[in-house]
């Protein structure tokens, strides 16, 4: 594939923003998590240590689902990271890709289950805070 050098110092800037954006999400999370972990800690609170982790897991769990996206249209199935992810995130993407038809070429199972997932850890972080 052959980028036009007129719009190859875009597509880097977006790469960089996407990237950028994605990047805060995780340290925000994790720091989100450690705060929420050594407080629940600190209060002696199993409920808020548990409830913590549970969000942290779903924001990492859903970067490692935007990271398997990005690299399946830039990496071969063979490569040992791409198929490190197909394995970690098809437990939950494999139900939702049966329930929803594909838009032409599109798999928007991915979208459908980044969505939930943002759902349940705005709720999850909404009960905590509470």
């Amino acid at each position: 594939m052959r980028i036009d050098t007129r719009v190859a110092p875009l597509l880097t800037i977006l790469a960089a923003c996407v990237v950028g954006y994605f990047t805060l999400q995780l340290f925000a999370n994790v720091l989100l998590t450690i705060d929420g972990v050594t407080r629940g800690i600190v209060e002696r609170s199993i409920t808020h240590i548990v409830g913590w982790l549970l969000f942290g897991f779903l924001g990492i769990y859903s970067l490692l689902i935007i990271i398997r996206i990005v690299f399946s249209w830039v990496m071969d199935y063979s490569n040992r990271i791409l198929r490190f992810l197909v394995k970690v995130t098809d437990p939950i993407l494999e139900p939702f890709r049966r329930m929803i038809p594909t838009l032409g070429v599109f798999d928007i199972s991915p979208i459908i289950v980044l969505l939930l997932l943002g759902f349940l850890q705005t709720a999850v972080r909404a009960v905590l805070l509470s």
